[in-house]
């Protein structure tokens, strides 16, 4: 049996989001879908650090998941402790090679 999704969003609607300045709204959208994600296999929420300073250093981590979901995860991308770093721009204005320096920088880091 195949279920109805509870929730769609479309490419508008997220872009609604990014247009606000700081990210505010858009990183508390993806912090809302993580810990949403998290909840639905029992994770805390005491295991999901998440952090709304849009405007100021963060060490590259907007938000950390302490705890690995159970393999039976939705998109498997999960399945292992997770750092998230996102951005709240149009896709035309993110750089490639400055999103892979970032990723390796936190893989060192962490």
């Amino acid at each position: 049996m195949e279920l109805a999704p509870i929730l769609t969003v479309s490419e508008l609607e997220i872009r609604a989001f990014q247009s606000e300045p700081g990210g505010v709204a858009f990183t508390s959208f993806v912090d809302l879908v993580i810990r949403t994600h998290t909840a639905s296999f029992g994770i805390p929420a005491s295991e999901v650090r998440t952090n709304l300073r849009t405007v100021l250093p963060d060490g590259n981590v907007d938000t950390e998941v302490k705890r690995a979901c159970p393999p039976q995860g939705v998109f498997g991308y999960m399945e292992v402790p997770t750092i998230w770093q996102y951005k709240a721009r149009a896709y035309k204005n993110v750089r490639i090679p400055a999103l892979k320096k970032e990723g390796r920088d936190m893989h060192e880091k962490w």
